[in-house]
């Protein structure tokens, strides 16, 4: 099991509408191609940023999924509009810490 932190960040008063497009088109086509695990924009920090959480079974499958995803005609069809509210994207994979993996209060 693999996770990938994307984030994305707009100009300044651009975070209202890309959420909106978010919800309204983009994740029900990108949900499609992954499962996502959680959203979220700072309260401190960086601002005008969406945060998601991805999760996939290997790497071998993520990269699959993306290549799918990149050749859906709905997701080409908006994307551009998407690309527009962007200045910034940003991805990592991520991985939990072993003794942390399964309920982690319940652990310590």
């Amino acid at each position: 099991m693999i996770h990938e932190l994307r984030r994305y960040q707009t100009l300044p008063g651009n975070l209202p509408g890309l959420l909106e497009l978010l919800e309204a088109k983009l994740l029900p086509i990108a949900c499609r191609y992954g499962t996502l695990r959680g959203c979220w924009t700072p309260v401190s920090g960086t601002m005008n940023t969406v945060m998601f959480l991805w999760e996939y079974e290997s790497i071998e499958e993520r990269i699959a999924k993306r290549a799918a995803l990149a050749r859906d005609p709905d997701w080409l069809a908006i994307a551009e509009e998407a690309a527009g509210y962007l200045i910034e994207q940003q991805g990592e994979f991520i991985a939990p810490v072993p003794f942390l993996a399964e309920a982690p209060c319940a652990s310590l």
